[in-house]
């Protein structure tokens, strides 16, 4: 048993985005801080990230929340509870809260990357851009390959108030960016990017 206090076992990193920075891989800029603070050993079941966002910007769109928690739920297990995120730029509000566990399903036995597959689950709302109050629930686990660019699979159901549901498909397991939206009957075809 060690003899640090909790205090002394928490480990606090910082990445400072400074005033702008271009990211090589997204091509996206961000500014400001991302404060994440571990709890203890991240190998510990139950071991819980806190994030916390200074001035942080991504393209133009500023991110805070009130409380993010990221928690080793199991063993290839984590959940994910955001409580009143909110994106703003000059155009546009969009605020949620949610409840997500990302679990890896396959791969785990080695270190291969390229195997490991892994599925998403929970459910958000909030307001959108337009002001309206929604609602969104995984109703199939929406599964990504690693190796994968895109969503493989799953299903999800988005409620905003007063308007019929959209039931967003991302597909049965071919790794490409189509996916499909469905409104009181009516289908139609999107490609993420």
């Amino acid at each position: 048993a060690s003899d640090l206090t909790q205090a002394e076992q928490m480990i606090t990193k910082i990445i400072d985005y400074g005033t702008g920075t271009v990211d090589p891989i997204d091509g996206k800029t961000r500014q400001g801080q991302i404060v994440i603070t571990l709890d203890s050993s991240w190998d510990i079941i139950g071991a819980t990230v806190t994030v916390e966002f200074v001035n942080y910007m991504n393209n133009g769109s500023q991110f805070t929340c009130d409380s993010m928690k990221i928690i080793h739920a199991a063993a290839h297990t984590l959940t994910c509870d955001i409580i009143k995120g909110h994106f703003n730029n000059p155009n546009w509000a969009l605020s949620f809260s949610s409840t997500k566990t990302l679990t890896q399903i396959a791969g785990m036995e080695d270190t291969d990357s390229s195997n490991d597959v892994f599925q998403l689950t929970g459910n958000s709302n909030g307001i959108t851009r337009e002001g309206k109050p929604f609602s969104l629930n995984i109703l199939i686990p929406i599964v990504k390959k690693y190796s994968g660019s895109w969503l493989d699979s799953g299903q999800a159901v988005i409620t905003p108030e007063g308007l019929a549901d959209r039931i967003v498909d991302f597909g049965t397991g071919t790794c490409d960016n189509k996916g499909t939206v469905t409104i009181n009957g009516d289908i139609f075809t999107f490609s993420m990017n």
